[in-house]
Order: structure tokens, then sequence, then C-alpha cells
């Protein structure tokens, strides 16, 4: 797998959980449409499992894998993230 580096993507797309595949590519934030907990392989190998994550909310982490099976857990962490940003008319 190449170097990760923190220059901006040329492209975003959908990631699909998968227990046994990593990413193409580690990405650098992760927009959850639908709250939930969330486990996920940092880039560095350590495994998270965030709860209670909002709708709408964009996590940046370095993941390089999102696992499909919910019972593959690591660490416990709380997510604190903003609320998304609404648009003022």
């Amino acid at each position: 797998m190449p170097c990760p580096s923190l220059i901006a993507p040329t492209s975003a797309g959908f990631v699909s959980p998968n227990d046994n595949l990593d990413l193409t590519e580690i990405i650098r934030a992760l927009y959850i449409g639908i709250g939930r907990d969330l486990a996920v392989t940092m880039a560095s190998g350590r495994v998270l499992t965030f709860s209670l994550v909002p709708d709408g909310s964009m996590l940046p982490l370095r993941i390089s894998r999102v696992p499909a099976n919910r019972q593959h857990r690591g660490e416990h962490c709380r997510a604190h993230v903003s609320p998304p940003l609404r648009s003022v008319s």
C-alpha cells in the first residue's frame, strides 16, 4: 500500500464495509449519512468503535478499513462531533 499522505483526494466515493479487505486507499475523512455506532480500522492498524455518531457527521479520520461485521470492535470511543453546518437564508 502506498504511503498515506495528507494531500487532497482526487475524487470522492462510497465506502463499502468489508471485514476482509482494506479500502483501495487510506481515506482522510468519512461522512456519516445515517448515524450509528461505527467500527473502523485506522491507518495505524488500531481498531476503534465510535458510539452514537450523529447523522450528517464528518469524521476527520485516517481510515484503512470499515468492517461490515458489527461484532468487530476495538477500543471504545465516544464521537464528539459538532452538528452539521446549516445555511442561513
